[in-house]
Parts: structure tokens; sequence; C-alpha cells
């Protein structure tokens, strides 16, 4: 056996990967947040349907979003998580460029598709890498401040995508925000530093001895065979039904029911979403650390009572007649549904071994997206077409088609509580194993 290989990585530079990761997993959100706020003058200048817009932003990105992430994150465990990192980031913000001069439906629906494949390698190698940066023990409060990326790119897509439509009107704002995403390739190459799969699981700074591929056939007879892992995929899937549906229709719920312009609702949501997403983000992940010492099936409760919370909440958010007050909600809605990022990245990475874990994540992600992602977006703009042709409720019937997605939340907090039955005995299993294997 060769000697294993000597590492020395200062909390600085763990601190920096941390943040540019997030940085990335920012950009990201931006990518699919700005299209929600740009919609509306979207569906206008090309003549689109509920349907339609929902088919770009759900059903054709998800489909290639979801498949394609296998596949890239074999790559990633085999050693490449900085060179997919690194093409990832460049391909999704140049076809976000590129949505901006679309003519016409088939055209944006091509460069969705775009920004769709590189988005699929994205997340699953980063969050794999964190993982070998941080210890089991502050595993969750990593993936917590990871977790930023999406109320952060919420924000961001919101608030500046809805103030520059109006200056500089929706194609100038998606080649703005492509251009930023490109000048990030250089930076993410140069500064960047892989570990060895499995670093942090080690004794401190050494690399465990090099492993054999793990094949995707073991990887997924792993994911099933693992109760906690089934249901943690099935409640983050139906909640990534309700989430997308609100993400992608919740600025044109504000447009068309109460006659809002996109620079104050995207001024609203962005900030909402940053401060009540970020916040608990970074509350669920620090919660579910601390409560797991004394038992770690806090890994699963802690997002399973934030998703019962959330169904009344996201109800009365849609259901008040002032908008003001919907948005003061919303807050709420954010923060509540933004609880369960830490502990679930955490949880799926502790529960497999080091050279499954890009692959183990894809996997959630595909699951989460074929049918949260594909779905959610796309029903829901089906059920508010349908609401207004067959049941003529105007605008309104964009109001009761995300109060129907909402419900999923109730679903979501059933597996996550189902889940945390079986988590203790199967992380304290496969640590076992592991070890021995070791």
């Amino acid at each position: 056996m060769k000697p294993k290989t000597e590492y020395t990585i200062t909390p600085i530079y763990r601190g920096y990967v941390l943040g540019l990761l997030t940085l990335l997993y920012v950009f990201n959100l931006v990518d699919r947040s700005i299209l929600a706020i740009l919609q509306e003058p979207i569906k206008d200048e090309l003549d689109l349907s509920d349907a339609q817009l929902g088919m770009l932003t759900g059903l054709a990105f998800a489909l290639f979003y979801a498949t394609l992430a296998i596949p890239i994150a074999r790559i990633a465990d085999r050693g490449y998580r900085k060179i997919v990192i690194t093409v990832s980031i460049g391909l999704w913000s140049l076809m976000t460029a590129l949505c901006g001069a679309a003519q016409n439906f088939a055209s944006l629906l091509v460069f969705r598709i775009g920004v769709a494949v590189g988005e699929a390698g994205g997340v699953p190698p980063a969050v794999s890498l964190i993982s070998d940066y941080f210890p089991p023990a502050k595993r969750a409060t990593a993936m917590a401040i990871y977790g930023f990326g999406p109320p952060l790119g919420l924000m961001v897509g919101l608030f500046a995508g809805g103030w520059l439509n109006e200056i500089i009107g929706w194609r100038n704002t998606l080649y703005l925000f492509g251009i930023a995403g490109i000048a990030l390739v250089p930076v993410v190459y140069l500064t960047l530093r892989d570990l060895p799969p499995g670093f942090s699981d080690t004794a401190k700074g050494m690399s465990p001895p090099k492993s054999n591929a793990v094949s995707l056939i073991d990887v997924a007879r792993t994911a099933w065979r693992l109760r906690a892992m089934r249901h943690l995929a099935a409640a983050g899937t139906v909640h990534g039904f309700a989430t997308y549906s609100v993400m992608n229709w919740g600025p044109s719920f504000y447009v068309r029911v109460h006659d809002l312009g996109t620079a104050e609702v995207g001024a609203y949501l962005g900030i909402l979403a940053g401060l009540g997403g970020g916040l608990g983000t970074l509350f669920g992940g620090v919660l579910a650390d601390r409560l797991s010492q004394k038992d770690t099936r806090w890994y699963m409760w802690t997002p399973a009572i934030a998703m019962a919370a959330l169904v009344p909440v996201s109800l009365a958010q849609y259901l008040v007649g002032d908008p003001y007050v919907s948005f003061a909600i919303s807050s709420l809605a954010f923060f509540l549904g933004t609880v369960y990022i830490g502990p679930f990245f955490a949880t799926a990475q502790s529960l497999v071994v080091p050279t499954m874990r890009a692959t183990m994540q894809a996997i959630l992600l595909m699951i989460f997206n074929i049918f949260g992602l594909s779905l959610g977006p796309f029903l829901t703009g089906v059920l508010s077409d349908i609401l207004v042709h067959d049941f003529d409720m105007g605008d309104n019937s964009l109001r009761y088609a995300l109060c129907a997605a909402i419900l999923f939340n109730a679903w979501s907090a059933f597996h996550f509580l189902r889940g945390a039955k079986y988590l203790r005995a199967e992380l304290e299993r496969d640590r076992s194993a592991e070890s021995m294997h070791g």
C-alpha cells in the first residue's frame, strides 16, 4: 500500500472554498429565479400560455437537469469535481445570456435546456466536495451555509431582475446576468482545490487510500436499501413540487392578482427571500447539528416540523387580500421552507461512503426534480389555465393553483417523520461497516 499523502487545509482556505461554492450556488438560483420575475414581459412579447411558461421553467428544464446530473456526477466521483464545476458554471451562464436573444418559444426552450445541462453539474460535485472539507459533526452547518445559495439567489434574481427589467428590458437583463456568471469561470479554475474522497472522514491531515470506483448500480442499490434515504428522497421530492411552483409562479401572482410592477414585486420578494430563507437555512443546519448530538433523528425531525408549519403559513400568504400583508407572511414562509436544506444534504452525505456522495446527490436530485421541478411549475400552470377557461376565475386562477401546490408540504412532513424512524440505526450501521472496510 502506498503511503498516505499529507494535506494541509487551513481554516481560512476551508472557509474560502465554502464561500466560493456558495457563490456559485447563488448564481445557479439566479438563473432560475430571474426567469420567474421576467415571465410576464416574456409572456407578453412572445405570446406564451401559462402551460408553456411552466414547461420552460419546469418540465423541459427538469428532464435534462435531472437525468444528466447522474452521468456528470459519475465523472465528478472519479476525481474531476473541480473540472465539472468549472465547465458547468460557464455553460449555464452562457446559455442564460443566449436566452436574451430568443425570438419565440422554440428558441427560448432550446436555450433553457442548455441552462439545464450546465446546472446539472453544479450541485452534486459541490456538495461532495464540501463533505470532504468538513467532518460529519460540522457537516449540517456547512451544508446550511452552502444552502444560503437558494435564498440569496432568489433575492438577487428577483430584486435585480425586476428592477433591471423596467430599466433595460428583459433581454438585456439576461445578457447581464449571463456575462457575470462567465466572469467566475477563471476564478473557480485557478483557486478551487479538490481533495481525495473521504478526506474529512479520516485522520486529520491525511488522505484516505484510493478507493475503487463504485458502480452506478451499487449506488442505486444502496439508496434503495436505506429506508431513511428512501423517505428522504420522497420528502424532498414532494416539497420540491410545492417549492418550485411557488418560486416560478409567486412573482406572477403579485403582478396579476395584485397589479404590482416587476420592480416592486422583485424588491419585496427578493429581500424577504434572502433574509427569511437565509435565516431559515442557517437555523435549520445549526439546530439539527446541535440536537443531533443527543439524537441523530433530529436531522429529519427538524425539517418535518418546519414542513408541517409551512402549510398554513403559505396558504395564508396567497389567500389574504392585502398584498403587503401577504409579503409580510411570505418572510415566515421563506424561513420555514428552507429549514430542511442543511439537514437534508448532511443526512444524504452521511448515509453513504465518500466515493458515492456526488452520485448519490445526483440520484436524489434526479428524483427530486423529475417530479418536483418538472411537474410542479408545469402542472400549476396547467391548473391555472383550466381554472381560467373552464371555471372563469380570471387572474384568481393562479391564487388557487398555488394553494393546491402548497398542500404537498404536508406530504413532505410525513416522509421526514417516517425516515427519522430508521435514521439512527442506519447511520450507526453504515459508519460501522465503513470503519471495518477501511
